[in-house]
Parts: C-alpha cells; sequence; structure tokens
C-alpha cells in the first residue's frame, strides 16, 4: 500500500514538472515569437497567461536622471501632491512623498542588435525554467524506475545547480550591460544612467548547496555501484 502511494506522488510530481517545463517553454516562444520578438505572433494572439507587461510595448527600463533633471522631476511631483504637510499625519490621509530621481526611459529606435539582446535577456529566464523542470522530470523518472542513485542522476543535480550558481548572475550582468548600452547610445545619454548594478547573494548559496548535493550524490551511487560488482 505505502509503495503504491510512494510511485502514485512519483507520477503527480512528472505531471506536475512536465506542466511546468512546457509552461515555460511557452513564454520563452511568446518572447521570442511575439511583439518584442520575431513578430510573429500579436499580442492579442497569445492567451492572457502568455502575456507580460513589457512583452508588447515599447522597450522602457528604469533609469536615474542626472542632475537639476531629477531635482526638477521630484519637485513637480511633490508640487503635484502637496508633498509632506508641515503639520502631523494622520493615518490614512493619503499624505505622500517623492524622492529621488529614478524615471522610466522609452526606446523607439533600437537597432536589430539591441532590440534582439533586450529580448533575450528576458526571455532566456524562462528557457532556463524550462531545462530546470525537464532535468527534474528526468530525475524523479529515474527515482521511479528505482535507478535514483545513479551517476546520471548525479550529473542532471550537478547541471541543475551550475544553471543557478553561475546563469542567474550573469543573467543579472547582461541585463544590467544591456540596459547601459541602451542608454549610451540613446538621445538621452547626457542626462540618464543606469541604476547600480545589484546581484543577489541567494543564487550563489542555492547553486552552491545543489552542487555540493551532487557531489554526495555521486559518491552514493558509486558505492552503490561497487556494491553491485560485488554481488
Amino acid at each position: 500500500m505505502e509503495a503504491r502511494r510512494s510511485r502514485s506522488a512519483l507520477v503527480l510530481a512528472q505531471i506536475v514538472l512536465l506542466v511546468l517545463c512546457v509552461g515555460s517553454g511557452l513564454l520563452f516562444a511568446a518572447w521570442m515569437l511575439g511583439y518584442n520578438g520575431l513578430g510573429l505572433v500579436s499580442g492579442d494572439a497569445l492567451p492572457s497567461q502568455l502575456r507580460t507587461g513589457e512583452s508588447n510595448t515599447v522597450p522602457s527600463e528604469a533609469v536615474l536622471a542626472q542632475g537639476k533633471v531629477g531635482v526638477a522631476t521630484v519637485a513637480a511631483a511633490n508640487e503635484v501632491t502637496g508633498g509632506l504637510p508641515s503639520g502631523a499625519i494622520r493615518p490614512g490621509d493619503g499624505s505622500s512623498e517623492f524622492y529621488g530621481n529614478q524615471a522610466s526611459l522609452s526606446f523607439w529606435a533600437l537597432t536589430k542588435s539591441q532590440h534582439t539582446a533586450w529580448v533575450a535577456v528576458r526571455a532566456l529566464p524562462a528557457l532556463g525554467l524550462a531545462v530546470v523542470w525537464w532535468l527534474l522530470f528526468r530525475i524523479v523518472r529515474h527515482v521511479r524506475q528505482g535507478n535514483g542513485f545513479t551517476t546520471p542522476v548525479a550529473r542532471r543535480i550537478r547541471a541543475i545547480g551550475l544553471l543557478i550558481l553561475f546563469g542567474m548572475p550573469l543573467l543579472q550582468l547582461a541585463s544590467w550591460a544591456v540596459v547601459r548600452w541602451l542608454i549610451e547610445s540613446s538621445s538621452a545619454a547626457t542626462i540618464a544612467d543606469v541604476p547600480p548594478l545589484h546581484l543577489d547573494v541567494w543564487p550563489f548559496a542555492v547553486g552552491l548547496v545543489i552542487v555540493l548535493m551532487a557531489s554526495t550524490w555521486r559518491e552514493a551511487a558509486g558505492m552503490r555501484e561497487d556494491l553491485e560488482g560485488l554481488v
């Protein structure tokens, strides 16, 4: 009875992973084939689940407005809202204040290479997720077949770890570099700047843990193979 429940859970896990893999692949395809990709599919023709706010609009990025432009923007915004009152602030009175110099810059005249790069750094995460889901699907299938502690499974676990450890930081760096490239080649280059590069720490930690787990898995697979050779 317990074995049947375990097999049913593994089958359900395979189905879920396959659905996630297909969904991520479709999202990648929507980016590549949609308005900002190859333009072969219109935004209205895509299911609502595959539409993203920026996949069917003019490319735009958050930038930092330099010097007086940013100050004027903030001052104008606070003049409209009234800024913070001089007296006491009561909960629920809707008081707000603009600060800093961040703005959104749209790019209307990108070259083909710039547009391709802008789309690529947004489409690649979906492709990476599809690869991860597929590798997990293969791992669960091996476990279901009774071949969990094997070298191929260890290799797939290691591939997932390396993809997270190096893929996500490289993607963040590439995205930042693309934004900088677009700004520097635009008409707003003298008054706009790219926000500072920010690399998340968690991909390094998670990726390293998975790679270490893959090494342990490989050792266990080697021990199993040695024991099977003695029988």
